[in-house]
């Protein structure tokens, strides 16, 4: 079976984002693959490549040392990266997974805490806010009434919806909701 020359780099990139596009991704994500497009496109006109299936592991190598992104971006733009060769391959464009071997930065899948303050900070927060004067009254909302919830960092969603429809207070006497 002969196989039809492979595409250039710039047909196969073009490709690849016209089926990100039909997957309905964000317009936010699409723009990150559009900047690893232009990246490879960029990288491969220097190395003086013009079909995909000149790229070769040693190029993958090359290409993914040069990134200065974060650890996190990294991780993600290396998933873009071998999803794109996973796309070329399944294409017959390429032989073999030229990107199999590359692994995302060390700490890349750490998760890092989404409240902004620990709950030791939290108690140091609260203990100095007990030092600074006598405290004030909560403020008494009506049920069912709006208020900011940015002033509880550390409660989710669910939580202070949960103290919003019923008669709490919360710790440390920062508001009561009846």
């Amino acid at each position: 079976m002969v196989l039809p020359p492979a595409p250039t780099i710039r047909e196969a990139t073009a490709s690849f984002l016209s089926k990100c596009e039909t997957r309905g991704i964000r317009r936010t994500t699409l723009a990150k693959y559009r900047t690893f497009t232009n990246q490879l496109n960029r990288y491969a006109g220097t190395r003086g490549y013009a079909r995909i299936d000149q790229l070769s592991v040693l190029d993958m190598d090359r290409f993914y040392s040069s990134w200065k992104d974060g650890i996190r971006s990294r991780a993600k733009k290396l998933e873009r990266l071998k999803s794109f060769i996973l796309f070329c391959k399944k294409r017959n464009w390429l032989t073999e997974d030229i990107a199999e071997d590359l692994d995302a930065p060390h700490g890349a899948s750490v998760t890092m805490p989404k409240a902004p303050f620990s709950d030791e900070e939290l108690q140091r927060i609260y203990a100095a806010c007990d030092r600074i004067g006598a405290p004030i009254p909560p403020p008494v909302f009506p049920r069912g009434s709006m208020i900011r919830l940015s002033i509880f960092p550390n409660f989710s969603t669910a939580r202070a919806i949960s103290f919003a429809t019923s008669t709490s207070t919360i710790p440390g006497n920062i508001a009561t909701f009846k």
